[in-house]
């Protein structure tokens, strides 16, 4: 009898830990989309302006007189949803995701939200976020139990990468020379060099013949803590609430021995500004066409 008493004493202590964890972790999440995702109700925005153009190099030039409308409100926040499919590494299966994510766009920061599913009866959520120029990465077993946690300067540049592949999304970011320079290559390419805070990072954007951003390229993000290339691949745009963008994205590992796709995701919703008096969004659910 004492036994049951204890195995019982023992379960129920598990599952208060676990739900205490698990309570922390989501307000911890909730607090962090504040801090990025937060503007005063009421707050008008600068339009964009085609005459601003003049010193980016052509392609995205192009890019953006095609992507975005002449007086369109500039993206300060971004709030969307995706789904799509995830890889561990390159030897695991895909799994299903499902993911929100938030962004500021000046300051750049942002906070990613994943519920990922390796089977039936195991689910994982992960945190990724980038914030005054620091990144962290944060998985929790049914999230109570963290499984991993990454973070350090390895991190901050990898994460600020990934605000710049996600931009395409935002394109109105493209233009805030407060943290991006533009550098010519060709008619169908261009250098970016981000900065921010301490970090610094290079990236090319590669223009289809549609005036479209293609796929992106990196040497600065890393993997196995060695930097590594890095492409990701753009597909599918529509004009969604007023600009076009693309709704499906694919990244991509070119790792040595070949390369490992891991993340293909599909937009599902996608709302600017949300706060603002001027904005151009809509809360409505993308569909698929």
């Amino acid at each position: 009898m004492v036994a049951l008493y204890l195995i019982i004493a023992a379960i129920i202590a598990i599952a208060c830990f676990w739900g205490f964890s698990s309570y922390h972790f989501n307000k911890m999440i909730h607090q962090e989309i504040n801090n990025v995702a937060h503007s005063e109700p009421g707050d008008s925005l600068e339009l964009f302006n085609h005459g601003d153009l003049m010193r980016i190099p052509a392609p995205v030039r192009r890019y953006l007189k095609n992507a975005i409308p002449d007086g369109y409100p500039i993206i300060r926040t971004v709030e969307l949803t995706h789904e799509g499919f995830f890889k561990t590494a390159p030897n695991k299966d895909w799994s299903p995701i499902k993911g929100e994510e938030y962004f500021s766009t000046d300051p750049p920061a942002y906070l990613w939200i994943g519920n990922l599913q390796p089977s039936p009866i195991l689910w994982l959520k992960a945190r990724d976020k980038y914030i005054n120029g620091e990144a962290e990465v944060l998985v929790r077993l049914y999230s109570g139990l963290t499984v991993s946690k990454m973070n350090g300067s390895e991190v901050n540049l990898s994460a600020l990468i990934r605000f710049a592949g996600e931009i395409p999304w935002f394109p109105t970011a493209f233009t805030n020379e407060s943290y991006l320079q533009w550098q010519p290559i060709d008619d169908r390419s261009a250098r970016a060099v981000i900065n921010d805070h301490e970090n610094q990072v290079t990236v090319t954007y590669y223009f289809n013949n549609d005036d479209e951003v293609e796929r992106f390229f990196t040497q600065d993000r890393y993997y196995n803590g060695q930097k590594q290339d890095y492409t990701g691949c753009y597909r599918n745009y529509r004009e969604i609430n007023g600009i076009r963008i693309p709704t499906e994205v694919e990244v991509v590992w070119n790792l040595p021995d070949g390369d490992f796709s891991y993340a293909r995701f599909t937009l599902t919703n996608i709302i600017y500004n949300k706060f603002a008096t001027n904005h151009e969004s809509s809360p409505h659910p993308i569909t698929a066409q």
